[in-house]
């Protein structure tokens, strides 16, 4: 269950439903805030459900969107691709019109997500991420993460392993002498190899490289007549140009990307980098996003209607 502010009567939200008011109000739209608690909170399966309980609670439904109009307030370091594709099309089951508020930063799935609206409005240094997505390693070490753009640099090393496996055997028929090399390449691969599970990783960014092109071309440039070519060279950019996972891309690079970004006003940035200032702090203090497993606590999410 997501943490949606269920008590009517929470005075410590206040400040939050406050403010969402007032954004609400400037902006002349329905508000939802998507707020993610810092590495702590990742976007999972669960959260589509939650998402999807929240616009039926607050009475939306899903027949008679058109022209209906939805700001998303995102705030997130990312989390699983399939979720993100999942919770952008919910959101777009109930609105054909959806600008994304970022505030401060939406990461890589946060990215992806970001990528089923018409507009992403940045706040005051604001960013976005490259979508190779951070995925566990296993089950039991979820806290421990590989970067699916350090795949390509395992492929590499394998190629270059097997060049050198052959130039070591021409150079052992040649002296007629014999050697290990090659098995000892080849065990390291294989260690290399197998306990990275490089396929199933690479098989990981091909789907986040499938759901970005549905949702890119279904949505944000459904309306653009080379939307397909268009799409291909932001894909390829979000998944293999960028130097790092980490690599935080500001309104002037998003916008050198062709992804159609607006920078906030002073006022619209000011308030909701404040609203996610107090979401952090109800956070930290326990109000909402309430701890469920080791490093995961909930994320909190509500839908603020005209």
């Amino acid at each position: 269950m997501t943490e949606a502010a269920e008590s009517q009567d929470a005075n410590p939200l206040a400040t939050v439903d406050g403010l969402a008011d007032q954004i609400k109000k400037i902006r002349n739209r329905p508000l939802l805030v998507m707020y993610y608690p810092g590495s702590e909170g990742s976007i999972r399966d669960s959260d589509v459900r939650d998402v999807y309980n929240e616009f039926r609670t607050r009475g939306c439904s899903k027949s008679g969107q058109e022209g209906r109009a939805l700001d998303v307030l995102l705030h997130t370091y990312g989390g699983d691709p399939i979720a993100s594709y999942r919770l952008a099309q919910v959101i777009r089951d109930f609105s054909n019109n959806v600008v994304f508020l970022v505030p401060e930063h939406a990461y890589s799935g946060g990215t992806l997500l970001c990528l089923s609206g018409n507009t992403i409005r940045l706040g005051a240094c604001a960013a976005l991420s490259p979508i190779d997505i951070t995925l566990g390693v296993g089950t039991e070490q979820e806290d421990q993460a590989i970067q699916l753009l350090n795949v390509d640099y395992y492929l590499k090393f394998v190629t270059d392993c097997r060049h050198t496996i052959e130039e070591m055997l021409e150079k052992k028929h040649e002296n007629g002498k014999t050697t290990n090399v090659e098995c000892e390449l080849l065990g390291k691969m294989v260690e290399q190899v197998g306990a990275l599970n490089v396929g199933y990783f690479y098989r990981e960014r091909t789907i986040t490289g499938h759901y970005a092109n549905r949702l890119l071309i279904d949505y944000m440039l459904v309306n653009k007549l080379n939307k397909k070519d268009l799409a291909s060279r932001i894909i390829q950019t979000l998944l293999f140009e960028m130097p790092s996972h980490n690599f935080s891309m500001d309104f002037h690079i998003c916008q050198e990307m062709s992804l159609p970004v607006e920078e906030m006003a002073d006022d619209e940035s000011d308030m909701t980098k404040q609203l996610v200032y107090e979401l952090t702090n109800a956070a930290q203090d326990g109000i909402i996003c309430r701890e469920v497993a080791n490093n995961y606590k909930l994320p909190y999410f509500r839908l603020y209607s005209v």
